[in-house]
Order: C-alpha cells, then structure tokens, then sequence
C-alpha cells in the first residue's frame, strides 16, 4: 500500500519492481546515527492512473511479505535477550514476574509473531521488571 505524504489518508496499490542486492545500515532519523537495522531499496510501482500522482513527492509504502492468521504478536519493545543473546520475554503471572524464552517465526519493525512458548492471555512487559 502506497500513500503520500501530501495526501495523507489517500492510499494506492502498487507492485514491487526491483530488490537491491545489497543492504545499508538504518538512519535513526532523530539521532542521524545508524541503528542495527539493514535495509534495502525497492522500486514500486503505482498500480493507478492519478493526477496527483507528481515525481519528487515523498510517499510511505508498506510491504505485505507474509499473512498470518489469528497469529499471536508481541511488540519489539517486549522482547529483550538473554545472557546467551537468546530472546526473551517478562511475563506477569499471579503478581510474579517471570522471564520467559520464547521462539519467533517471523517479525518486522513493530512486532514479532510468537512460535512457541507464549499463550495468547499471557501478560508481558514492555520494560524488564528491574526498570520499572
């Protein structure tokens, strides 16, 4: 889905092209420095005839790769890693926390989608316990 900044709530399909072969460091755009992230540049084509469709105008275009049905999700902010960089969630449970391994099938730059060892009503945090 194509939308663009000048007409914001106005959406287009579109088509990718082309895939770079070669990824570039993510620019936090706040700090101007790189974060962890690799990304790459795609070429998509809009899949309308519109007249406000101009070059040059900036546009946010989000990328469907792969559907999942009734997938249970948790944000980013909610995953930390362990001792052995091996991720984890901080489940609330009878007032105890607990920290919990868990196992991703996929995610993106909001949420990772839960393979094993998370139910659906679990209570996880967005911060470790210690922080809080």
């Amino acid at each position: 889905m194509v939308t663009l900044d000048a007409f914001p709530g106005v959406q287009f399909k579109g088509e990718v092209i082309t895939v770079a072969n070669l990824a570039k460091r993510k620019i936090n755009r706040a700090t101007g420095k790189q974060t962890g992230a690799k990304v790459f540049d795609v070429t998509v084509r809009v899949l309308a005839d519109d007249p406000r469709l101009k070059p040059g105008l900036t546009a946010t275009v989000e990328i469907l790769s792969n559907q999942y049905e009734n997938a249970l999700t948790v944000p980013l902010e909610a995953v930390f890693y362990d001792e052995n960089e091996k991720p984890i969630v901080y489940v609330r449970k009878r007032g105890r926390v607990e920290a919990r391994s868990v196992e991703f099938s996929d995610s993106n730059d909001r949420v990772a989608v839960v393979k094993k060892n998370l139910e659906f009503n679990d209570e996880v945090l967005l911060a470790p316990p210690g922080s809080l």
